[in-house]
């Protein structure tokens, strides 16, 4: 192995193996970075890489002696269960890595004889392990007749044994209300970081703690200081955080730090239910919006969190945010924000307060599509015909049109089932017509089922797909599909296997004769897959594919759900790093997909209260919606006062017989591209 620094080899590190086999392929550290926590002894952080496909690492530390081990859980297997059961429950290695010449090992050194002073000289120690050791072993004792010894070094040391010291002292019992005052003022900014932390676990501060808090919220020059003060006020009692985060949240150099400004806003989240009027005080001073992170990161936010929780006393509060906004530009924010909140279930009361706000501000502004959909989620008449017109009018950006339909298919309004229908038949845009389609499937009117087989023959794509998914989506509409093929108004081979499935999941008398006239059984046996594994890997030995025609047969036949060299979709698992040219591992997993579903691919069957049934995979949960990926990589958002019932699922999105439909040779092409490139390994 060699390391890399700052761009140039230094060629005096190489790699030992110290326990188990063998090493069978190069490793490299390559990866430069510094200023990390990995590796504290060099400022170095290390890449481990093998070409080995049974190396997987799982653990690096640093050693007594300085050099770096790394252990390796030497399996072929990635983490999700394989349940033909072929990992190897025996074998591990670990290596080390240090430099050429170095001592090989270390003197063994019986920590817990060391006398107390022994181990507090051994926190100034250049090893890490040897500092973290002695300060365990100290952790242990809790001598207290140490303390006057490491609180000595704490005030008088600036480096870095000031914190070791620290820690020592935290751990021995020394961290009293007393020193933490002095050590808030510690010229070591990391000293002054841990005060403020271990202040934070003990969930409480005295009031000169608290005074000192405040002082430092207003003068500490470290953002990591600062970091540290707003997740510990997150953890205090409203009356002692809310005036320390008022004072971090008027520092504007915080405003583009990647952590502090959410952190603020976390601090203030959590005082929203406990604190709530004390928040709205610190809204009266009307200079205090204009502060660039309370505009930027806690306006729009606060908004949210009033709506997303839907009581009484939350929308009571949205309309008491809305009387202190200092500015029209503020409203705007909030309404951003509460639009946010809003989605997922509809609000079932709007109090008068807030429903007066919302009338006067319609009729303030314009009707963009937040304030529209804002406004239309709180149950305002004139928002919906607005709503409708936009839709309808050509010269509004597609962007808007298309939020809009998502906005009135969320809210069921039916008065735009007319229009949607209008729309499409006589849009020109697939990307629009695509969403029209989505929408309409939240409906249950027999007309949409008419027209989306009428107009059937005349989509393509995605937007034929989606069609199809929507019509297999209700019992009724289903037995309308099938009877279109049964009348040969369609072709039985355009129906996917997929859509007959959840179509038999409905249990329906007439649509089940159906599917067994034309398609019969739907599923192969275990004997029956276990032939088609075998038959195509003898086809694979006979004659080699051609790479570029397989590329195309992939886009057609995986890239809709799978991603392989950064082409294609993302419901099933990125294939770029699998072992794809390992028959054995791949070949059982696309003849039988639901053999081992991986967690986080696992479906889920979605009945409605509408009598509609939808699956695919949950990409968001919250408190009132569940967000739906369907295998076209359409989106539905779903109240949860709509949802009947919601069960995983024990099969596969990705649906038997992919292989079915193909000749030898587009069998042999799409293995020609999708083995090429394929990691190294046994073939």
């Amino acid at each position: 192995a060699m390391l890399y620094y700052e761009g140039g080899a230094i060629p005096q590190y190489e790699g030992h193996i110290v326990v188990g086999m063998a090493l069978t392929s190069r490793v490299m550290a390559s990866k430069v970075a510094r200023h990390t926590s990995t590796f504290q002894t060099a400022d170095i952080e290390t890449s481990v890489l093998s070409s080995n496909r049974w190396f997987r690492p799982v653990d690096m530390k640093t050693g007594p002696d300085g050099a770096i081990y790394f252990a390796d859980w030497c399996d072929s297997r990635l983490s999700h269960l394989d349940p033909r059961d072929t990992w190897d429950k025996e074998s591990g290695r670990i290596y080390r890595l240090s430099a050429t010449g170095a001592k090989v090992g270390w003197d063994k050194m019986d920590f817990a004889k060391l006398s107390g002073d022994e181990l507090i000289k051994l926190l100034s120690h250049p090893n890490k392990w040897h500092r973290q050791t002695a300060l365990r072993v100290l952790w242990d004792r809790g001598d207290k007749a140490l303390l006057p010894k490491l609180k000595k070094l704490v005030s008088e040391d600036k480096t870095h044994l000031a914190l070791e010291a620290f820690w020592a002292l935290n751990a021995s019992g020394g961290f009293d209300d007393a020193f933490a005052l002095q050590t808030l003022k510690h010229p070591n900014e990391m000293v002054r970081y841990w005060t403020i932390r271990l202040l934070g676990d003990r969930k409480r501060v005295t009031s000169a703690q608290q005074a000192a808090l405040l002082a430092t919220a207003k003068s500490e020059p470290v953002a990591e200081v600062r970091a540290q003060l707003a997740s510990t006020v997150t953890r205090l009692p409203g009356k002692d955080a809310l005036p320390i985060t008022r004072e971090l949240l008027l520092r504007s150099e915080d405003v583009t730090d990647k952590h502090v400004p959410l952190l603020l806003w976390w601090a203030v989240e959590s005082k929203c239910a406990t604190d709530r009027d004390a928040i709205l005080r610190m809204l009266e001073d009307s200079t205090f919006w204009h502060a660039p992170i309370v505009q930027k990161f806690i306006i729009a936010r606060l908004g949210q969190r009033f709506t997303a929780e839907r009581t009484d006393a939350n929308l009571e509060t949205a309309a008491k945010l809305f009387a202190l906004a200092p500015s029209p530009a503020d409203a705007d924010e909030l309404i951003k924000g509460m639009e946010a909140g809003l989605q997922g279930d509809a609000v079932k009361s709007v109090p008068p307060a807030l429903a007066k706000k919302v009338a006067e501000l319609w009729a303030s502004r314009a009707p963009t599509p937040t304030l529209i959909s804002f406004a239309v989620r709180l149950g305002h008449a004139p928002a919906a015909t607005a709503a409708l017109a936009r839709i309808s009018d050509a010269k509004v950006p597609e962007a808007d049109r298309r939020k809009t339909i998502t906005l009135l298919a969320e809210r069921r309004v039916d008065a735009a089932v007319p229009t949607f229908l209008k729309l499409l038949r006589f849009e020109k845009s697939d990307a629009l017509r695509l969403d029209l389609v989505n929408a309409l499937q939240r409906f249950a009117s027999p007309d949409i089922a008419r027209e989306l087989l009428d107009l059937y023959p005349g989509f393509s794509g995605k937007l034929r797909d989606t069609a199809q998914a929507a019509l297999a989506s209700r019992p009724d509409w289903s037995r309308r599909l099938l009877a279109a093929v049964d009348e040969g108004q369609l072709k039985k081979e355009q129906i996917s296997i997929a859509n007959l499935l959840a179509i038999t999941a409905f249990k329906d008398t007439t649509s089940d004769a159906l599917i067994k006239k034309h398609w019969g059984r739907l599923t192969k046996s275990s004997e029956e897959k276990e032939a088609q594994i075998a038959k195509v890997k003898k086809l694979l030995t006979s004659g080699k594919g051609d790479v570029k025609a397989g590329h195309e047969l992939f886009k057609v036949a995986c890239a809709v759900c799978h991603t392989l060299n950064k082409e294609g979709g993302k419901i099933g698992p990125d294939l770029t790093g699998y072992e794809r040219d390992n028959l054995d591992f791949i070949l059982p997993a696309i003849v039988d997909p639901s053999l081992a579903i991986r967690e986080e691919y696992i479906a889920f069957n979605i009945a409605t209260t509408d009598a509609q049934t939808l699956t695919g995979l949950v990409t968001e949960l919250s408190k009132t919606s569940v967000t739906l990926l369907d295998i076209g990589g359409n989106k539905t958002v779903l109240s949860r006062t709509n949802i009947k019932d919601m069960q995983a699922s024990h099969t596969s999105l990705m649906p038997e017989g992919l292989l079915d439909a193909m000749t030898e040779q587009q069998v042999k092409d799409l293995f020609a591209y999708f083995m090429s490139g394929a990691p190294v390994g046994k073939k």
